[in-house]
C-alpha cells in the first residue's frame, strides 16, 4: 500500500518514527492500493525482542477497515447532530465534509426537492459558489445535469466526462475551470419511495464510480434520508401547533408569542408599542350565503 498527499502526513510520520525506532504503535490511515484505490487500514506495530530485550525485529498487521471507519464516522457523528437538533444544512454540510475527508478524491453534494419538482442547494462545501448558484431551482427533468435527470428518473446517473456528456451542456463552462470531469448523482428516497432530493459525487477525472464509493453513497442515501424526513416532521409538527389547520393562518399560540417578543423588544428599547384589531364586519352572512369555503378563502386574502 502507498500514501498519498491526501493521507494524514503527520499521522505518518508519526508512525515511520515509530516504526524506525522499534516502539509499538497504532494508528488508522487513509492509503492508497497500487491501482489507485482508497483503502482504510488499522496499523498495529509491534515489536519483537531479542534475548537480551532489545528490539530487532517488528511484526506489522493490516487491516482493512474501510466500511467500518465509514460506518463509525459517518454514522456517529451525523446521528450526534441530529440529536442535537442541528439545522438541516448543517447536518447535510457535516455528510459532505465527512465524505470528502473519507474519500478525498471526491467533492459531495446534496440538493433537495421540492413540491413544484425543483432541486435547491442544501450542502456543497467543496464546489464552487458559481455552480451552486447556477443549479439553485434546477427543474427536475431529463438533460438538466446528472443530479436533475437521476431525480427524474428515480435511479443513480453516471456521468463519466463532464466534458462530453450532453446532460452538462448547460453547465460544464462553470465546473471544467475547477478540474470537476465526472459525476455521480443518486436520487434520495422517502420510506415511501418518494424522491426527496439528491447525493452526487463530483470527481477530478473522467472516471466511472466505484465500489467502495458506491457503498459509500449507499451509506449517506440512509442518512439524508433520516436527515431530510427529520426535517419534514419537524415542519409538520410547527405548522400544526403555530397554524390553524383550517385556514392556515397563524393561529393564537403564535399571536402570543408574537405579540410578547413585540412588547419586549419595544420595552427594552424604551419604544411605544400599540396593539391593532381588525373585525370584519357581517363576516358570519359571508358564511352563510356563499359557505365556509369562500370563508376561509377570505380569510386568508
Amino acid at each position: 500500500v502507498l500514501t498519498r498527499a491526501q493521507s494524514d502526513q503527520s499521522e505518518v510520520a508519526r508512525v515511520r518514527d515509530r516504526a524506525d525506532a522499534l516502539q509499538h504503535t497504532r494508528a488508522d490511515l487513509l492509503v492508497y492500493r497500487k491501482d489507485g484505490t482508497p483503502l482504510w487500514i488499522s496499523l498495529n506495530f509491534n515489536p519483537i525482542y531479542d534475548a537480551n530485550h532489545a528490539p530487532s525485529h517488528y511484526v506489522a498487521v493490516l487491516t482493512d477497515i474501510t466500511d467500518t471507519k465509514m460506518h463509525e464516522v459517518l454514522q456517529h457523528r451525523v446521528l450526534e447532530a441530529l440529536v442535537q437538533e442541528r439545522p438541516l444544512i448543517e447536518v447535510m454540510t457535516l455528510i459532505c465534509t465527512e465524505v470528502e475527508r473519507i474519500a478525498p478524491d471526491v467533492l459531495a453534494t446534496v440538493m433537495s426537492a421540492d413540491n413544484q419538482g425543483r432541486l435547491h442547494s442544501l450542502a456543497a462545501p467543496s464546489l464552487p459558489p458559481e455552480y451552486a448558484d447556477a443549479v439553485n431551482g434546477l427543474k427536475i427533468g431529463p438533460g438538466t445535469g446528472a443530479c436533475g435527470t437521476a431525480a427524474w428518473r428515480g435511479r443513480a446517473v453516471m456521468v463519466e466526462d463532464i466534458a462530453t456528456d450532453p446532460l452538462f451542456e448547460a453547465y460544464r463552462d462553470t465546473l471544467l475551470p475547477w478540474g470537476l470531469r465526472a459525476c455521480w448523482s443518486t436520487p434520495i428516497r422517502s420510506n415511501s419511495a418518494r424522491v426527496l432530493g439528491t447525493f452526487a459525487l463530483y470527481y477530478r477525472k473522467p472516471q466511472r464510480a466505484d465500489a467502495w464509493h458506491m457503498r459509500l453513497t449507499d451509506l449517506c442515501q440512509q442518512l439524508c434520508t433520516l436527515a431530510l424526513e427529520r426535517e419534514q416532521i419537524r415542519q409538520r409538527v410547527h405548522q400544526l401547533a403555530f397554524y390553524d389547520t383550517l385556514t392556515g393562518l397563524p393561529n393564537r399560540i403564535m399571536f402570543s408569542a408574537r405579540a410578547e417578543q413585540a412588547l419586549t423588544q419595544a420595552e427594552y428599547a424604551g419604544e411605544p408599542a400599540a396593539l391593532m384589531f381588525i373585525n370584519i364586519d357581517r363576516f358570519k352572512l359571508i358564511n352563510d350565503s356563499q359557505g365556509h369555503a369562500a370563508g376561509d378563502g377570505l380569510l386568508r386574502d
